[in-house]
């Protein structure tokens, strides 16, 4: 019984990840391009509430406004 649990929530990850995998690629083609995020955290470590404004025009200059 715990394998067959093991084994279930196994491959539940594996095909929620793909399918996370394969929605991100989709919505990637679309936007312009920018900074490549971390997985589950995102950009969030390139952003300061102190230099944000720093940081969106430095963007803007190096991937266009």
């Amino acid at each position: 019984m715990a394998v067959d649990f093991l084994v279930v929530t196994l491959a539940g990850a594996v095909a929620t990840l793909s399918v996370l995998a394969l929605a991100q690629r989709a919505t990637a083609k679309k936007l312009p391009p920018g900074p490549k995020p971390l997985p589950l955290i995102g950009n969030a470590l390139n952003l300061t509430t102190k230099e944000l404004w720093l940081r969106a025009t430095e963007w803007a200059r190096q991937y266009g406004s």
